[in-house]
């Protein structure tokens, strides 16, 4: 299974549903979302209209993309101290490898969706 494909796959994703979000936070309340969603997602104005709302789904996708950069981050990180794919199937790195198939499975109708995605039972 190729991870990087399933972790561009899901910041597509994402990024989608934050366009989204955008959209509706407008035509819902007529205040736009801040341009910048990444970093400090929880500080967006208490005073936006709706902003508990928008906050928690705003926060909800970065939390998922915080997993995203972990799992890169010690991808990263293996693949310098040169343990290759025996270290891969242990650990760490498995572990985030599951938890990003676990995030895709709500896309799973999704046509760019691939069954190896499908999170180990």
């Amino acid at each position: 299974m190729d991870e990087l494909e399933l972790v561009r796959f899901l910041e597509t994703r994402y990024n989608e549903r934050v366009s989204e979000l955008r959209e509706l936070a407008e035509a819902r309340t007529g205040d736009a979302l801040p341009e910048s969603l990444r970093g400090d997602v929880l500080l967006i104005e208490p005073a936006f209209n709706g902003a508990d709302v928008f906050r928690e789904l705003v926060a909800d996708i970065e939390a998922k993309r915080l997993i995203i950069d972990s799992y890169r981050r010690e991808l990263a990180d293996v693949t310098a101290a040169g343990m290759g794919s025996e270290m891969r199937d242990i650990g760490f790195v498995e572990g985030l490898e599951q938890a990003l198939r676990c995030l895709a499975v709500p896309y799973a109708g999704h046509p760019d969706y691939r069954p190896e995605w499908k999170p180990d039972a």
